[in-house]
Order: C-alpha cells, then structure tokens, then sequence
C-alpha cells in the first residue's frame, strides 16, 4: 500500500504472464487435437480459447482496493481470450461491483467461505452477476445447506444460465 504504482506494475507483469502462459497452454491443446475449446477444474466447458481464472485475493480486499489494482490485470487476461469464467470465494462479495467492472468476463463461480457471508448475502451478490447478464454458478464447497436453504438459493435467483453446484 505503500508503493501502490509498483503494485500496479508488478500486478500488471503477472497478468501478462499468465496471459502468455495460458496462450502457450491453448497451443499445446489445439496440438493435441483439442480445438473446440477447453474445460476447467470445475467443469465448465469454454468455448474457443477459455480459461477459468480464481481470484482468491478478493476476498482479502475491498472493493475500491479491487478496483484500483485488478481489474486492469484481470481485464488484460479476459480480453486475450474466447470465454472466461471466475472463481471467487464468497468472502469477496464486497468486490463484487468491481468484478463486475472487469473487461469481457463471462461467468462467475461463487463458492462460499466458512466465515461468512450469510446466504441472503451470498443470494444478494448473485442477483448481482445476473444483473449484468452473466452465467452464475453457486457453490456450496463442503458447508452442506439445509433443505429450506437450498429450495431458497434456487427460487430466489433466475434459473437461466444458473448452475447450483453442492458438495
């Protein structure tokens, strides 16, 4: 926080890495025979060139930190492909308006965190994502819900481009 330029900087080196190296990654698939798209850890088929991105350090943040240090970078990634979909813990949810300013994003996964937030929130920041027109998956990542919990997040979200994922 001290040097926030070189945070932006370094912030803005990775991302062209990983931009390069999920590139090299396309490349060796479409050699390998795969040239209709890509599938993810969780998943999810992309079309084209995909990629699943997981921006844990959301949920360390808030939303103008968010906004001032990653949108940019993820931007630069989601923009160098076909179809991208992001993870992100439900922690973040204070990110979520900036999350949603990033570039060419397609779909969020929003898994859920021990601490927190409550259901309503998490339901909250879903209404969200389909505000904005994007595909949402809510998970529910070794927390089990009760049944008047799961009948509530699947009646109180649009059910098109809905994936309800619980484990």
């Amino acid at each position: 926080m001290e040097e926030p330029d070189e945070v932006k900087k370094h912030a803005m080196d990775a991302a062209q890495t990983v931009r390069d190296m999920l590139h090299y990654e396309l490349r060796l698939h479409r050699e390998a025979g795969l040239t209709e798209g890509v599938t993810d850890g969780f998943s999810v088929w992309l079309p084209g060139a995909g990629v699943r991105m997981s921006e844990d350090f959301s949920a360390l943040v808030g939303d103008r930190q968010f906004r001032e240090f990653f949108i940019e970078p993820d931007s630069l990634i989601y923009e160098s492909v076909d179809s991208s979909f992001l993870h992100v813990h439900s922690a973040a949810h204070r990110c979520m308006p900036g999350i949603l300013d990033c570039r060419k994003l397609g779909a969020i996964e929003f898994g859920n965190d021990p601490n927190g937030p409550d259901l309503d929130t998490r339901i909250a920041c879903g209404r969200m994502v389909q505000e904005k027109g994007l595909p949402l998956q809510m998970g529910s990542w070794n927390m089990p819900l009760e049944e008047g919990d799961v009948r509530k997040l699947v009646t109180s979200l649009d059910p098109r481009g809905l994936i309800v994922r619980l484990q």
